[in-house]
């Protein structure tokens, strides 16, 4: 599986197209930023993968930054005759269906509203394509936060949870909690991983295990401070 960043200016939250090796094997998207920059963010697809071959589009979190660019994507990829389910936590998918998103205001943005099609839980088990992947409940920055594990690359999609260098994400925001962050990276400890995709910043493609690690302690000494 090759792993291409495709959005992330801006306002927008990294977006990243998980292309395998095997031709005619459909592709993920992880998050979707605003949608500010959906032109530029199709146009970078499209020099890697055809739209039609984008097979799902998995979700960390519910906040603007990261979802609202859906709509667009799904209407561009359905347009080249491509289908395209949507993954994310069941309280997103609630969400998403009335377009309750309070975070939208913050970026003077739209609500948007989708269906989810596939609603996950904790420890879920995910196989697509030749991949598999393992949904991990991150609570902490936002109330529905999922991680997503590939244990054959030991490569973790974790949202705003945690960034790299052992950056923290917020707890301050509506349904951010401390100690629910505290316990999500604990869980994040337990995994061998090596590569690190946060939901904003530059990624890590190696000593995954090691940031997890900074990060706790330097969640330790904002108490601390």
């Amino acid at each position: 599986m090759k792993i291409f960043q495709v959005g992330g200016r801006g306002y927008d939250s990294n977006i990243y197209l998980l292309k395998d090796a095997k031709e005619n094997e459909l592709s993920v998207l992880v998050d979707a930023g605003t949608g500010f920059d959906s032109r530029g963010v199709l146009d970078r697809i499209k020099q890697i993968e055809n739209l039609r071959n984008i097979g799902a589009i998995f979700l960390t979190h519910e906040h603007f930054d990261h979802i609202g660019g859906v709509p667009k994507l799904i209407q561009a990829i359905e347009e080249e005759k491509g289908k395209v389910k949507v993954f994310a936590h069941g309280g997103l998918a609630q969400a998403v269906r009335t377009g309750n998103i309070p975070s939208a205001r913050m970026f003077n943005g739209e609500a948007p509203q989708f269906e989810v099609e596939i609603e996950l839980v904790d420890q879920q088990v995910i196989k697509f394509g030749r991949e598999i992947f393992k949904v991990i409940y991150t609570p902490g920055h936002s109330g529905r936060s999922v991680s997503f594990y590939v244990e054959s690359n030991r490569d973790l999609f974790c949202g705003d949870l945690i960034f790299s260098n052992g950056g923290l994400g917020r707890w301050d925001l509506y349904g951010g909690d401390r100690g629910a962050l505290q316990k999500s990276i604990h869980k994040l400890a337990e995994l061998d991983v090596k590569g690190i995709y946060p939901g904003h910043g530059p990624y890590l493609e190696a000593n995954g295990k090691e940031w997890i690690a900074l990060s706790l302690v330097n969640l330790r000494d904002c108490d601390l401070g």
